[in-house]
């Protein structure tokens, strides 16, 4: 995943665009975009805004707001419309007016605050009375340990008690990654873009096998809170490949063994002569020249001593 300057995890679509990170996160945006439609929105982490520009299709205007300013300025010219706006905040200082958004949008951004409750006040703060919020963040027990970047990784309970405090009514989704296979006929298996694809699944799975958790909101108890499930092909695998590339792996393990092979040889001997020295040091310190030395030069010192006083 390619970095912008500062900004930590952003995503920079142009060239990634066949990666499984980056079809996480079309789908996820895809998920959102029918209750975006002809709604006021705040993309809070916007990001590059590739994302952003994704919601502005469908709604009336959005506002993408991310904290490192290069971001917004890669957004500003590379992702952009008439009716969307960019603006440097932190996630809960957005400095939006009260009640003045219908839809927030935060996605993979709660488990970078160090006090997400300050941020769902925030959210409470700028929605309207009617309005929505849609936050995804990776499943602590699924997720891969160790991003710097992440302050706290939620496990499912964790994001539900969150939710279900703050908001009168919650719905919530699942994210998975899965091998596929399709068949397309000649020009939608060149395009790039196909939304005509059926999708299928031969296996059932538990919802905490999920790697990442999507909630969506609301104080009105007669809002629609549902997302627009969808399956997003976003690498290519072949067998082929992927037998190459284990070979490959395999010669590469290989020839690890061997340079480790070599080294613990190397330090077997370093140790071995270690000892030897070792031996005959003890050796010297034990003759009787050595025993004569002592006795000699403990009277010595005792002389110079003396003469410095």
């Amino acid at each position: 995943m390619v970095k912008l300057k500062d900004t930590g995890e952003r995503l920079i679509p142009e060239g990634h665009n066949q990666t499984l990170t980056y079809g996480e996160h079309i789908s996820r945006y895809i998920s959102v975009l029918e209750l975006c439609r002809g709604k006021l929105v705040a993309d809070i982490a916007s990001g590059s805004g590739y994302g952003t520009k994704m919601i502005a299709s469908v709604a009336e205007s959005v506002i993408g707001i991310d904290y490192s300013d290069a971001a917004i300025k890669y957004s500003s010219k590379n992702y952009i419309s008439k009716n969307i706006q960019y603006k440097v905040a932190d996630a809960t200082k957005t400095g939006l007016k009260d009640s003045s958004v219908d839809v927030v949008v935060s996605l993979e951004t709660i488990e970078h605050l160090s006090d997400p409750s300050l941020f769902i006040l925030e959210v409470k703060r700028i929605l309207k009375k009617d309005g929505i919020f849609i936050v995804s963040t990776p499943n602590d027990a699924e997720f891969m340990d160790g991003n710097e970047f992440h302050i706290h990784d939620f496990n499912f309970n964790e994001l539900q008690t969150l939710i279900s405090q703050n908001f009168k009514k919650n719905k919530y989704y699942f994210q998975g990654t899965w091998f596929s296979t399709g068949i397309f006929d000649e020009t939608d298996f060149t395009h790039l873009d196909n939304k005509k694809v059926v999708n299928n699944k031969t296996f059932q799975q538990s919802p905490s096998t999920a790697i990442y958790f999507i909630a969506v909101a609301s104080d009105n108890n007669e809002q629609s809170l549902d997302l627009v499930c969808n399956n997003v092909l976003s690498d290519i695998w072949s067998t082929k490949r992927s037998i190459e590339d284990g070979k490959r792996a395999e010669e590469g393990i290989n020839e690890y063994k061997k340079v480790i092979t070599s080294t613990e040889k190397q330090l077997h001997n370093i140790e071995k002569e270690l000892s030897r020295v070792q031996q005959e040091a003890r050796i010297i310190n034990n003759s009787p020249e050595m025993r004569i030395g002592r006795k000699i030069a403990k009277p010595l010192r005792a002389i110079k001593r003396k003469v410095k006083k």
